[in-house]
């Protein structure tokens, strides 16, 4: 979270010079006009590939299959959205580069790596503390025991 604000307080500083360059270069109306409808796009593709992304996640798991993929593409548009609503020129540029199939493969990749290790890790962790006081991480230990029938002493 930290590394998001460090990553968004500088672009949006360059952001607002490079409006207001671009303003004095064309028309203020211009630049205003485009921050208005890239804010309107950045909510309809919310919108639109949140539901969209909802539905191809819904379509995985009726084939028993986990939507990893859909999910993460999902996170993808859910941030190009968001970079649409911010207010300035090389936000949007970002959030139109996420838009993009060859970089959405890139990030995906990047996403799956970092989650797979955290996986893996945290099923190793998992494994090595749910042994049992034999030292063995083997689960299927036979506990042997007896039952009575309380019925009999009910009647």
């Amino acid at each position: 979270m930290r590394i998001i604000f460090v990553l968004l307080v500088p672009v949006l500083i360059i952001d607002i010079c490079l409006m207001v360059n671009v303003s004095t270069a064309t028309s203020a109306g211009l630049v205003a006009l485009w921050l208005f409808f890239s804010g309107f796009f950045g909510i309809y593709l919310i919108r639109w590939q949140g539901l969209r992304a909802i539905e191809v996640a819904r379509q995985t798991i009726v084939k028993r299959q986990v939507p990893k993929n859909a999910m993460f593409k999902g996170m993808l548009v859910f941030c190009s959205g968001l970079l649409f609503i911010v207010p300035g020129l090389i936000t949007d540029l970002f959030g139109l580069s996420l838009l993009m199939p060859k970089i959405q493969r890139i990030f995906l990749s990047l996403m799956q790596k970092k989650l797979g290790l955290a996986v893996t890790s945290f099923s190793e962790v998992t494994s090595n503390n749910n042994s049992f006081s034999s030292g063995s991480s083997n689960f299927s230990q036979i506990i042997e025991g007896e039952s009575a029938d309380d019925d009999k002493k009910l009647s």
